[in-house]
């Protein structure tokens, strides 16, 4: 029984990954190029929308939604 309600439980460790977020953050130097472990620790995907815009989805459950302009 014990096995089948943890297979089942919801975990929000949004708090948790903010944390983690956060410390990484203000223990990293700004990038002045691409910087593909720091995507990779704060990131859990990057959707690249036909309509026109990126969606970033970070580890911690935050979204941000960017549209991109046309020049």
């Amino acid at each position: 029984r014990a096995v089948e309600q943890y297979q089942h439980t919801v975990f929000d460790d949004s708090d948790f990954q903010t944390e983690k977020l956060l410390y990484l953050l203000n223990h990293t130097p700004v990038p002045t190029k691409f910087d593909s472990h720091l995507l990779a620790e704060t990131m859990k995907k990057v959707v690249v929308a036909k309509e026109g815009y990126l969606e970033f989805h970070f580890k911690n459950g935050y979204q941000r939604k960017i549209w991109l302009k046309e020049e």
